[in-house]
């Protein structure tokens, strides 16, 4: 049995300060949404700044956020990435290996990247990822950062790869 207690006071400020973010929130997905693609070429590096990105192909795929994103998308698509690194990568290789029977994906994480037929598939959707189209906007603030990766996933309609249950 629980026991029932006066409700727990909300701090003022607080109530203030998710006003503010969430008020930020619109504002930012214009930028996201018409932020240029970057490209090596053109752009160079990414910078190594925070910020919320945003990778597609023909359609929104994934939305992220980090304290560098230079770093951020070099572990999302490179070939020495484990699953706990480019998770978005070993979603991809995990429901492309739940189509076919020989694989059983409900094994761990860690054993799943060992068989080599999956590492093999995991390679191919680290490959696939870092062909991706990557649109970015640079956010200092980590609260911000945190509440807008959510805005953003809900309204690119990213659920199928963003998924916010816990590990």
């Amino acid at each position: 049995m629980t026991q029932s207690g006066p409700p727990v006071p909300l701090a003022e400020g607080g109530i203030a300060r998710f006003e503010a973010l969430a008020d930020e929130l619109p504002r930012l997905l214009d930028r996201l949404r018409r932020a240029p693609v970057w490209s090596s070429e053109r752009d160079g590096p990414l910078p190594a700044v925070p910020g919320v990105y945003l990778l597609s192909e023909e359609h929104p795929i994934y939305v992220g956020q980090t304290r560098n994103l230079r770093r951020r998308l070099r572990q999302h698509g490179g070939m020495s990435s484990r699953e706990n690194q480019a998770p978005l990568a070993f979603n991809i290789a995990r429901r492309k290996a739940a189509d076919q029977p020989s694989f059983n994906i409900h094994l761990t994480r860690r054993a799943l990247e060992a068989d080599p037929a999956f590492a093999q598939l995991f390679r191919e959707a680290r490959e696939r990822v870092a062909r991706m189209q990557v649109r970015y906007v640079e956010i200092d603030d980590p609260e911000l950062r945190t509440v807008f990766e959510i805005y953003a996933a809900v309204a690119f309609e990213t659920a199928e790869h963003n998924s916010f249950e816990t590990h």
